[in-house]
């Protein structure tokens, strides 16, 4: 009887085991797909976010400063803030997933101060679809700034500016050799893209009460 009870006893501690290691297995490939999903995913993004950005701030100084636009940056500048907005709401996918994620439900890395209905880039967005649609048709290279459209884009570069000197200022603050590259493991491994993210809504929502009408 007692060469029984022992013998399930171990096979009850073999069992016990043998589902630990299983679960620490899947646990591993799951923690390996959420480095993937969350992590690089999300450094890419912000990555993408900046690059956009800088490409914006060059084409609205020089739009400003000469009083009208190029048709062919009209259709450039349009496309990256199309391409702005994915990104952005991208990092958002992302951060909905993060915070869903069961694994992490014990660690809070805070909140995301975000207004789907007061976003810059969404209403910068359809301004500039509105202004394609209204000017690429007209003769010449160039479009003229009226005085409407001219303060339009001064608001947009003060919001482009204000996001370069934010970008400019973290990676200085954070990389170890002064590039994206060199912050890299900080917003992977820490989730720092998650203050990243919510520091670009709070400079969004500095906008967010000006109407870009076309």
């Amino acid at each position: 009887m007692g060469k029984i009870k022992n013998s399930q006893y171990i096979s009850f501690i073999v069992m016990i085991l043998l589902i630990s290691f299983i679960v620490n297995v899947f646990l591993s490939f799951n923690n390996g797909d959420y480095k993937e999903r969350i992590g690089k995913k999300s450094s890419d993004e912000l990555e993408d976010i900046i690059h956009r950005n800088e490409t914006i701030k060059d084409i609205l100084t020089n739009s400003i400063q000469s009083k009208c636009i190029l048709k062919t940056d009209l259709v450039k500048i349009s496309s990256q803030y199309d391409q702005l907005y994915l990104s952005v709401w991208g990092l958002m996918d992302d951060y909905s997933y993060y915070k869903t994620s069961k694994k992490l439900l014990l660690k809070d890395d805070g909140n995301i101060n975000y207004d789907v209905t007061n976003d810059t880039v969404s209403k910068i967005k359809l301004y500039m679809n509105k202004f394609v649609e209204s000017n690429i048709s007209l003769t010449g290279d160039k479009i003229e700034l009226k005085t409407n459209d001219l303060l339009n884009f001064q608001k947009m570069n003060d919001f482009s500016k204000e996001l370069d000197s934010y970008f400019k200022d973290t990676i200085k603050k954070n990389s170890s050799d002064g590039t994206y590259d060199g912050m890299k493991d900080k917003l992977e491994g820490k989730n720092y893209w998650i203050d990243m993210l919510n520091n670009v809504f709070n400079i969004s929502n500095k906008y967010s009460n000006f109407e870009f009408k076309a």
